[in-house]
């Protein structure tokens, strides 16, 4: 392999590199985004469940908006008698409007 064709093959990695690091900055970010947009539409009894509100690993190369506390699933979905809070629904739809 020639010089310039070593030298491009290397310069075509760091930039795949740098993509998949900016890509990788970018999800984390959209993932906070999103979890502080949830966090701000949680009802607030005790805090409990606003202070729940996490962004973990999904895998090698996801991210995952969750929330730790065992109850948030009937907050965000409601009950026969109570309707749902939806504040990581509202908020995934919130930040899907703002990337288009």
């Amino acid at each position: 392999m020639s010089q310039d064709a070593k030298a491009f093959a290397e310069q075509l990695e760091t930039f795949a590199e740098q993509l998949v690091d900016g890509v990788r900055q970018a999800m984390r970010e959209t993932a906070e985004v999103l979890a502080d947009r949830a966090r701000a539409r949680t009802p607030v009894r005790t805090g409990r469940l606003r202070r729940g509100w996490q962004v973990v690993a999904n895998g090698p190369a996801g991210l995952r908006v969750e929330n730790v506390e065992p109850y948030a699933e009937t907050v965000e979905l409601g009950t026969r008698e109570r309707p749902g809070a939806h504040m990581l629904g509202l908020a995934v739809q919130e930040v899907r409007n703002s990337i288009r």
